[in-house]
């Protein structure tokens, strides 16, 4: 029969045992991310910036792959290459840290850029095949797209690039925000949308305008910049709000993952409110290093980590 779904239509038999072969396989590569991530940081210490970068290609993609992927539907041959892509590809981004950055380290980048390449594929073909604008979906299709964006700036960073002139770390920390704001933060606010209802739209709809709205206030006015970083942080809140609701009502793990998350993600939109009004005034706070450690801190493992697992924990109780 010919079965649609939001963002995907496919011809399919009985699609349940691959689909839930592919859920699983997302679940495994998990897990396999975190046993690298742990013994990345065993050998090389806690570098904030670069553990929490490595932590979503490693960890967070398979899960948020997984919550893309309807349980129902046989997976696309887009989401299927770039689910058997992901470890070598992270894997391959991880090693590009161990070595001197550099053509070298660049080519190390190459595998994780064309895994986010085909994820964006993914996306589009979710828009395509929908036909009309679903504020709900999009914020999806939106972080599936943006990845590459985050991948790219990694790249640019081990190839020594310092594009429109910024710092060697605020390069690697555009990469670093792109897997996360750009990313994580869209696919959040869906799962949000879906489970309270469509009036939970504006939020999706905010996180991914403000994409492109910082990087025409980077480019062109610092007064679009922070206007961005405020859209942001007030979606931002608003989806922390919202998944405490859920949280309420889910159960055991579930509710305090969610909870977690929710919390963690507040503290995070106030500390990027507070350093994007301080940098337009020409005194940003807290200090770089500081945002670092506890703006991205509190996003790597509590708003995303925290989150997808809470997600996916969440969804199958209620499957």
């Amino acid at each position: 029969m010919l079965g649609r779904v939001p963002g995907i239509l496919l011809r399919m038999s009985d699609p349940s045992p691959v689909a839930a072969a592919a859920r699983r396989r997302c679940t495994q590569q998990a897990l396999a991310g975190t046993a690298v991530w742990i013994g990345w940081i065993a050998v090389t210490g806690f570098r904030p910036a670069e553990a929490l970068l490595i932590l979503s290609p490693l960890v967070l993609f398979p899960l948020v792959l997984r919550l893309a992927q309807p349980g129902d539907v046989r997976p696309d041959r887009w989401w299927t290459a770039a689910s058997w892509l992901h470890l070598p590809g992270a894997v391959s981004l991880v090693a590009s840290f161990a070595i001197e950055r550099g053509p070298g380290s660049f080519a190390l980048t190459v595998p994780w850029l064309v895994t986010t390449g085909v994820t964006a594929l993914v996306g589009v073909q979710r828009l395509r095949r929908r036909r009309r604008l679903d504020l709900v979906e999009l914020g999806m299709d939106a972080g599936l797209i943006f990845l590459i964006v985050g991948a790219a700036w990694v790249s640019a960073f081990q190839l020594l690039l310092q594009p429109l002139g910024f710092s060697e770390i605020i390069v690697l920390l555009t990469g670093e925000h792109f897997h996360y704001a750009g990313f994580i933060l869209p696919v959040l606010a869906t799962l949000l949308a879906r489970e309270l209802g469509g009036r939970w739209a504006w939020p999706v709809a905010g996180v991914v305008i403000s994409v492109p709205l910082t990087a025409i206030g980077i480019t062109l006015s610092p007064l679009v910049e922070v206007i961005a970083a405020l859209v942001v942080a007030g979606s931002g809140l608003a989806i922390a709000f919202g998944q405490l609701l859920v949280a309420r009502r889910a159960r055991s793990a579930a509710a305090v993952l969610l909870g977690v998350s929710a919390m963690a993600l507040a503290w995070a939109m106030v500390l990027a409110a507070m350093y994007a009004v301080g940098e337009f005034r020409g005194l940003p706070w807290p200090p770089i290093g500081d945002m670092i450690e506890m703006h991205g801190s509190a996003n790597a493992l509590g708003t995303a980590l925290a989150g997808l697992w809470g997600w996916t924990a969440h969804l199958q109780e209620n499957a």
